[in-house]
């Protein structure tokens, strides 16, 4: 039997009036997925994806491209978003996700709204600091 993805993008497209969007990304099997590495750059063509109030996806794997993401919210100061990455990523993806959760608690001026970013192995003193800039 074949599974067949819908795309994630796709789903956000044919749904222009959405405000709120709670999301897991894997499908029936944990080696499926909705996302591509070019899901963010397809959600940002998107006209409405900016009005999008609150946006939070689950089980986020590594090819959602989380760098174009958060350059996307710092200018966008919306939406407020709360991101969960699969326990599977590797290793490099983690320090990159690191790197931004830095970036985020060592900037005193948050004129955007500040993503809570969670994945396996962040530190717990940091994303305590990171759910208090975000909630």
């Amino acid at each position: 039997m074949t599974v067949q993805l819908f795309l994630f993008e796709k789903l956000i497209e044919v749904l222009p009036k959405i405000k709120m969007v709670t999301f897991n990304c894997f499908g029936p099997s944990p080696k499926l997925s909705n996302i591509t590495n070019k899901t963010v750059n397809e959600l940002l063509k998107l006209p409405h994806f900016s009005k999008i109030e609150k946006f939070v996806l689950l089980s986020i794997p590594e090819q959602f491209d989380i760098k174009t993401f958060f350059n996307f919210l710092k200018k966008n100061k919306i939406p407020k978003s709360e991101l969960f990455f699969h326990p599977s990523i590797s290793e490099a993806h983690n320090i990159l996700l690191e790197t931004i959760v830095d970036e985020i608690i060592e900037n005193e001026n948050h004129d955007y709204q500040v993503p809570f970013i969670h994945f396996y192995g962040s530190i717990l003193e940091k994303r305590g600091k990171l759910y208090t800039l975000c909630f």
